[in-house]
């Protein structure tokens, strides 16, 4: 922060303080600009695991009920919180979020809304027109893709208001022990080639795709594959459809070579274990995963969504396939378990790709944001 600048108080307004990629970006932001031009707070509609992760980097966590799109009592509950705390920007998440803190604003509300938008589902209706409404008091839309700012543009959010801030990764190399222990208890054999997934099991994210990619993947290939080096399966994920998947992958035989853990919190020791990471979504905005996969050095094969088509597409550090074909998914899976010299070039280049999408990155654009939010509000405050 340069001499002269004040600190500027976010609160991020956020719903289900969960485990997904809208709850690690928020963390990446308070760890990069926490005590460096921001401080931050967090203000949840009820509890969940990203509290504890907020406790443990100090940040304060306000509850605030939020029912609907439409509640009055929130939207009286976060003005109320604003002007007790001196907040500069609510900084929102979702639809229902971001219509809570833009119906709070009023001409004696101080606060700049800055509003995230990863989802790429156009809205309809009165939905749309209830959204484009609100969105006028929002300073800015950040898109987390070029893809999500072609669906932002054409349901009528001004241009001038949306600007594209990729999400950011890092890894940081796990200790050998960390990998290991996990190894051990997903029961991975030492020379197992393992790919990954990261993703929660919700319909969008295509787990039926993976485990039809991975039937045929076994059907074509799995006694050459497994004659060379045993292939294993990872999928990492909470969700409402986890068990549904698991009872499946049960029923079709695949439970010593296809692993359902569930969440798990060492994300860093998966990815050091593991060979290649798949991504598998019918619908993608951008894909955190992809790039968590690339900055561990892992070649990815992915469905050619849109998010996932800005990141792969034209780079050699991945393949594409096309959106719900298992067969190509699998092709894909078995070229790069079976061709050495093929992954190791692709692996090389996973990391220089990663490098163009970093927390430092999305930090210093989403403060610069902040920043003009914060002047713009002030400069219609004293007109």
């Amino acid at each position: 922060m340069n001499e002269g600048e004040r600190e500027i108080k976010v609160l991020h307004l956020l719903n289900y303080p969960g485990n997904g990629g809208t709850e690690r970006a928020i963390l990446s932001l308070i760890e990069k600009l926490g005590g460096r031009g921001c401080s931050f707070s967090v203000a949840c509609g009820m509890d969940g695991p990203m509290k504890g992760e907020l406790a443990a980097l100090g940040t304060p966590v306000y509850t605030l009920p939020m029912r609907s799109p439409f509640d009055f009592g929130a939207v009286r509950a976060l003005r109320r919180l604003c002007a007790e705390q001196g907040i500069d920007i609510v900084h929102t998440h979702f639809m229902r979020e971001n219509f809570i803190a833009c119906l709070a604003r009023n001409k004696k509300a101080s606060f700049a809304i800055v509003n995230s938008v990863t989802m790429m589902t156009g809205k309809r209706g009165l939905t749309r027109i209830f959204n484009n409404a609100v969105t006028k008091k929002n300073s800015r839309v950040i898109c987390a893709s070029e893809a999500v700012r072609r669906v932002q543009a054409s349901e009528g959010i001004p241009e001038r208001k949306l600007e594209v801030v990729y999400p950011g990764a890092e890894y940081i190399p796990p200790e050998g022990a960390d990998i290991e222990r996990l190894r051990e208890s997903l029961r991975l054999p030492k020379d197992a080639f393992v790919v990954a997934s990261l993703a929660r099991f919700r319909g969008e994210k295509g787990h039926d795709l993976a485990l039809e990619a991975i039937r045929v993947f076994y059907g074509l290939y799995g006694e050459e594959a497994q004659s060379r080096v045993p292939v294993h399966f990872v999928l990492a994920g909470e969700g409402e459809l986890l068990e549904e998947y698991r009872a499946r992958v049960r029923n079709l035989g695949l439970g010593d070579s296809v692993h359902l853990p569930g969440h798990l919190p060492d994300t860093f020791a998966l990815l050091g274990l593991s060979n290649l990471l798949i991504s598998h979504s019918h619908e993608e905005s951008f894909g955190l995963s992809i790039v968590e996969g690339l900055t561990a050095g892992l070649p990815v094969a992915a469905s050619a969504c849109d998010g996932p088509q800005e990141i792969l597409g034209g780079q050699n550090c991945g393949l594409l396939t096309p959106k719900g074909d298992a067969k190509a998914l699998a092709e894909a899976i078995h070229k790069l378990a079976t061709d050495k010299p093929y992954y190791h070039e692709l692996s090389r280049a996973a990391p220089l790709r990663a490098a163009a999408f970093t927390k430092e990155d999305n930090a210093h654009k989403t403060l610069e944001i902040y920043k003009y939010a914060v002047h713009e509000r002030e400069r219609v405050l004293h007109k």
